[in-house]
């Protein structure tokens, strides 16, 4: 949600994740995709940060990000949905209909 504080939760994730994607959420109080992507550049690096413009491509990506980072034996690295209730219930809806 844009009237949270993004910048300080990117901070503290950038430590525990190798890549993040981000997408936008139908809320009204969703923060501007654009802006969410800036302010996970200036977190993570150009290049650990991917953009979707829908969620069920960003979970697509996601998915395909881990898998690439396999370990050989065919298991990925894992995929973590973050935001707030309202992504959570899209999310849940998405992976239901999969």
């Amino acid at each position: 949600m844009g009237d949270k504080d993004v910048e300080g939760i990117l901070v503290e994730l950038e430590g525990a994740l190798a890549e993040i994607v981000v997408t936008q959420s139908s809320s009204m109080r969703s923060m501007e995709l654009d802006d969410l992507a800036d302010l996970a550049r200036d977190v993570f690096g150009e290049d650990r940060v991917h953009v979707a413009e829908r969620l069920d491509d960003a979970l697509a990506l996601a998915v395909d990000l881990a898998e690439d980072d396999a370990d050989g034996v065919g298991v990925g690295s894992g995929v973590v949905a973050l935001g707030s209730v309202v992504l959570a219930a899209e999310v849940r809806t998405l992976l239901q209909r999969g």
